[in-house]
């Protein structure tokens, strides 16, 4: 419990940007319920910098290939995270009605509803392990934002599951 002063805070970006918040106020916890503070409006921002408020929602096509390999495929529930350089997508199931997905040197394609994620630098893939032989091998991953007519491959060729998981595939 105590009070301080604070006089800036400054928060730097992974790629570059910094945010300046000037506080020049004394901040308390006297109570010690952890519910005392205040509010500050940025004053300076400084690099490539992104407001939440400035994104759009994108449509990202996403294909996902199954490798063609004796028990590539599986029946689990499967998950994938976007990540790029204004932030992620979370964790989002890939599902689709009255389809069996993720089998043995098959292509699915998903849409997927994200705020823009800018250049993708990365993807993880999981799954609930559910069903009988889970584990999967995905061939690649080719995300897709039709705004701008880019795509992104991302290799895999990784067991992913229990049993076989760290395995490479040629």
């Amino acid at each position: 419990m105590g009070r301080w002063y604070v006089e800036d805070v400054t928060i730097e970006t992974g790629n570059g940007g910094q945010y300046k918040f000037d506080c020049h106020a004394w901040v308390s916890n006297e109570d010690g319920t952890n519910t005392r503070g205040r509010t500050f409006e940025c004053s300076a921002t400084k690099g490539r910098t992104v407001s939440m408020s400035s994104l759009i929602p994108i449509k990202y096509e996403v294909t996902v290939v199954t490798a063609d390999e004796k028990g590539a495929g599986t029946d689990a529930n499967v998950k994938l995270t976007i990540y790029g350089e204004n932030g992620d997508s979370g964790s989002r199931a890939l599902k689709q009605r009255f389809r069996d997905l993720f089998e043995r040197k098959q292509t699915d394609k998903f849409t997927l509803e994200i705020l823009d994620l800018g250049e993708l630098t990365k993807i993880r893939l999981e799954h609930d392990d559910g069903g009988f032989n889970a584990d999967w091998l995905c061939d690649h991953v080719i995300v897709r934002n039709p705004v701008i007519g880019q795509s992104w491959t991302f290799v895999c060729r990784e067991w992913i599951g229990t049993k076989k998981a760290g395995q490479l595939f040629p």
